[in-house]
């Protein structure tokens, strides 16, 4: 992602509505956008930003510029006049193999190490995450870095994203087609090895494609960094060229998530011109040549607080067998014994409605930071439990939120959202058998829900069933278009239906029928 340059653009000034406001406006405007996307919009651009408020104008009626600050405001993330603002003021100018020595320190010291510790823990898994990835050029480059890198590729379980505030680009990158100045710097033995050539513009191969995911993400907004686009236990992050355009507080923001979302000893590589200042005290600076990057330190060497240890799994069905509602999971171990007397305080402090808010704007952090209370009060609300649950998982507290799910279902055994989590906490552990096994039981509760139904077709892709899995995401994006669009996933309260479908096509597309 690039913030456009007005000396690149060669736009003719717009004559807008209200010149003689325009100061108040545009400032009104780069707040807006510094607030919501983190970007930073210099004066010296107010030409390029006038263009792309001139086009917004006319596409959507407005009458001027503080016409549309007004309902920019009030325009949700994902409304097309905002994805319209984004798309004109970010330019996605980028290729493969960008940055031939950091590509170089890829190739042979980082990823060679990633590989190394996960074969000698016996896990063929690899999780790598491009942040601003643009038109895809990152993400698919560290596709072909893997293949070339694995020693049998199509053993390993790949979860390779790709994330961009852009919307078009996003569209664009799962597209996978590029023109020749995209391939300026990739050697030709690469082309030719991972390319289709149509008719000058490149596509890339199929099995190379069907290996990546790309999801709409905006770095600045914490409540979008969920199950949605599943960016817990990284081995690898790039977020290059990015924070340049970013305001300070934001750059250190973003740096301290991406710390929580990699596992003990991933790696954060930046771009050359990034600068974060000093990095969190759960990360290290390395050094490989004149390249440099950030490790996240093993939990003994870090005060931080760690991840807790998930701990055994709970009971589980014999594979091939679903497991009857009610009958999966073990009941919950008290925290204390019976004859507690509940905290009258603590009692107080438990507003459902306040948790039910806090759920819907995904405040994790603050639901996480009622688990005590709730155990305090003996709470027998299983939706609160699920909520908390939900929380502690996107703050990757693994075994926290099975101590949740498994709560909601000791007080109500059909409470089919707290199957729905324990899937997605045994998906991201790799319990793939046991994460079949309690979706199977959310599916059977509310076989008219999408949500079941998706997360059992990335199971079962996992698991290298893909027949099941298109199944599965064929009968939830029927499913899902029969909903709302407007409506929102019943874990994912930032996530709605219109965005699941695009991700159900994308991710369909890539399945062989």
């Amino acid at each position: 992602m690039e913030v456009a340059n007005p000396e690149r653009n060669e736009l003719p000034d717009p004559d807008p509505a209200g010149a003689v406001d325009d100061a108040l406006w545009l400032a009104e405007l780069r707040e807006c956008l510094k607030q919501r996307t983190g970007i930073v919009i210099q004066p010296h651009q107010g030409s390029a930003v006038r263009t792309a408020v001139s086009e917004a104008c006319r596409r959507f009626g407005l009458a001027d510029g503080p016409d549309l600050v007004r309902h920019l405001n009030q325009a949700g993330h994902g409304s097309e006049l905002f994805d319209l603002i984004i798309d004109r003021i970010t330019v996605q100018e980028s290729y493969f193999f960008r940055d031939g020595k950091q590509m170089q320190a890829l190739r042979e010291e980082i990823l060679p190490a990633l590989i190394d510790r996960r074969q000698r823990a016996d896990t063929r898994r690899l999780r790598i995450w491009s942040a601003g990835c643009s038109l895809g050029q990152e993400l698919y480059t560290l596709a072909i870095l893997l293949d070339q890198a694995l020693p049998n590729p199509d053993a390993w379980q790949l979860h390779l994203v790709g994330t961009d505030i852009n919307p078009v680009a996003i569209a664009a990158a799962r597209l996978g087609h590029f023109s020749k100045w995209s391939m300026r710097s990739t050697p030709k033995d690469i082309v030719k090895r991972y390319f289709v050539d149509t008719a000058g513009d490149f596509e890339i191969a199929h099995g190379l494609r069907g290996k990546t995911r790309f999801k709409i993400l905006n770095l600045n907004e914490d409540t979008r960094w969920d199950g949605a686009v599943d960016t817990r236990n990284m081995d690898l992050i790039l977020c290059r060229n990015v924070f340049i355009y970013l305001e300070p507080t934001a750059v250190q923001r973003i740096v301290a998530r991406f710390s929580r979302c990699l596992v003990s000893g991933g790696a954060l590589m930046l771009g050359a011109s990034d600068f974060i200042g000093e990095p969190p005290a759960q990360m290290i600076r390395r050094r490989i040549g004149t390249i440099q990057y950030l490790e996240k330190r093993p939990p003994q060497s870090t005060t931080a607080t760690t991840q807790p240890t998930i701990r055994p799994p709970v009971q589980a069905s014999k594979p091939g067998r679903q497991r009857r509602p009610g009958k999966t999971v073990a009941k919950a171990r008290r925290s204390k014994p019976e004859t507690t007397t509940p905290n009258t305080d603590a009692r107080a402090k438990i507003d459902l409605a306040r948790l039910a808010d806090w759920f819907q704007a995904a405040n994790w952090k603050a639901l996480a930071a009622h688990h005590e209370a709730m155990l305090d009060v003996e709470c027998k609300e299983p939706g609160a439990w699920i909520w908390c649950g939900l929380a502690q998982a996107n703050l990757g507290h693994s075994d926290l939120a099975i101590t949740c799910f498994e709560r909601a279902l000791g007080i109500n055994s059909d409470a089919w959202l707290a199957y729905l989590g324990l899937g997605l906490v045994f998906c991201d552990a790799d319990r793939l058998q046991e994460a079949e096994n309690v979706l199977k039981n959310a599916r059977y509760l509310h076989p008219d829900r999408a949500e079941a139904h998706y997360h059992l077709a990335v199971v079962r892709r996992l698991m290298r069933r893909p027949r099941e899995a298109r199944r599965s995401l064929s009968t939830a994006l029927e499913l899902a278009r029969e909903a709302d669009p407007q409506a929102r996933l019943m874990h994912m309260p930032q996530t709605r239906f219109a965005e699941l479908i695009l991700g159900l096509e994308a991710e369909l597309s890539t399945l062989e029928p």
